[in-house]
């Protein structure tokens, strides 16, 4: 549990002003005795459902609070989380076939300090191209990965940006297996595996 609350932890806001969600939410329920862990900053967020939990305080009863890192609790009142999670279908979905991480991984290192934007663009033939660029410098980095996409996705041509050390939190946290659900430049990317959840919120893209 500890390693849980940890792991939750780095995706709390570490802006002080925030908060509740400058910690992490404990959430049990009683009728299927699971706990969901939950923490965000208001640009990512992570929760794991953690079933069959035994470590119950009040028996046969629901209970929630707030702790921080080290599992000290901090608060009860958290914001309504399950908001941030896209309620609709999303818009083009891939199960487990990023291997995007390594591809991610050296266009942000080969951009460096240049840039915080990494762009997906989706194309017609099922690809997915994956960039980083700057105006200042004209450093270019990028990959592709092919026939990653399903047939007819509705993303064609368009181009969602990611914080790049965000994609990369995410990347390096997420279940290999796990599915991306992509939806429009305003709307959040949904990252699921079996007991984990990730949304990651999209950045404006910027002619460069």
């Amino acid at each position: 549990m500890e390693k849980v609350i940890k792991k939750a932890a780095r995706y709390a806001s570490k802006d002080q002003s925030r908060g509740a969600i400058c910690g992490v939410f404990l959430e049990y329920r009683a009728t299927d005795n699971t706990l969901t862990v939950t923490a965000t900053d208001g640009h990512i967020l992570y929760s794991r459902v953690i079933r069959d939990y035994k470590e119950v305080p009040g028996v046969g009863e629901d209970w929630s609070m707030v702790v921080n890192a080290k599992g000290e609790e901090i608060g009860t009142h958290y914001p309504d989380w399950r908001r941030g999670i896209p309620d609709t279908p999303a818009e083009t979905t891939i199960q487990g076939g990023l291997d995007g991480i390594h591809m991610v991984a050296k266009a942000v290192g080969f951009a460096g300090s240049v840039t915080r934007l990494i762009r997906f663009k989706f194309m017609d033939d099922g690809g997915l191209k994956i960039h980083a660029n700057s105006k200042a410098t004209g450093v270019v980095a990028h990959g592709g990965v092919s026939g990653v996409l399903p047939e007819g996705h509705r993303l064609t041509g368009h181009e969602i940006g990611f914080d790049h050390k965000l994609l990369m939190r995410v990347l390096l946290d997420a279940p290999e297996d796990a599915t991306w659900g992509f939806n429009t430049v305003v709307s959040a990317t949904v990252i699921r595996g079996d007991d984990e959840t990730f949304v990651l919120m999209p950045q404006r893209i910027h002619d460069v």
